[in-house]
């Protein structure tokens, strides 16, 4: 077995775990002969994990690394692009804040408040929106709204200190770790 995949060495991983059981089932059976030729196939399996899983777990690793890296890159990207769009967001209001102004200008001349140029017409506009204190809480309820959310960091708290509620449980997983 040369060149394994992830895949392939998970799937003799399991092969061996398979070959294990049938080789104790014909054990039981006394069947020496294919407990022979059970053992030789795990023994063989194990010779190909033994030499290919430590080379695979090291460029697996140098690829968790590559790719960690690359995504904390890309998040600080999002931060400077994020900034820039800001940016550029204030700018446009900007401008648009300066077009209103020569339009209220114009206006208060008493000249036309529409203007009309080559490629585009440009006017006041008159929109409405409400105002109030910035606390929601200080706003009539019927004017809120309320966003609910699980929270997971209480509910495992919880669970952990033995509390029980239909429909949830504690769940564990595995992660792999390396230094």
């Amino acid at each position: 077995m040369t060149d394994l995949t992830s895949y392939d060495l998970m799937n003799a991983a399991a092969r061996v775990a398979v070959l294990m059981d049938e080789a104790a089932a014909a054990a039981a059976e006394l069947d020496a002969e294919r407990v022979a030729a059970l053992d030789a196939e795990a023994i063989s399996l194990l010779d190909a994990l033994a030499d290919a899983l430590p080379e695979k777990l090291d460029k697996l690793r140098a690829v968790n690394v590559r790719l960690t890296a690359e995504a904390k890159m890309l998040r600080e990207e999002e931060k400077a692009l994020a900034a820039r769009r800001k940016a550029r967001e204030a700018g446009a209001l900007r401008c648009k804040t300066l077009i209103a102004g020569l339009l209220e200008a114009n206006r208060d001349t008493g000249a036309d408040p529409k203007i009309q140029t080559d490629g585009h017409s440009y006017w006041l506009q008159s929109t409405e929106s409400v105002k109030g204190p910035e606390s929601a809480e200080t706003w009539p309820e019927r004017w809120q709204s309320v966003k609910v959310s699980p929270d997971k960091r209480a509910a495992l708290k919880a669970l952990k200190g033995g509390e029980s509620v239909d429909g949830f449980e504690l769940v564990t997983t595995e992660g792999a770790r390396w230094r």
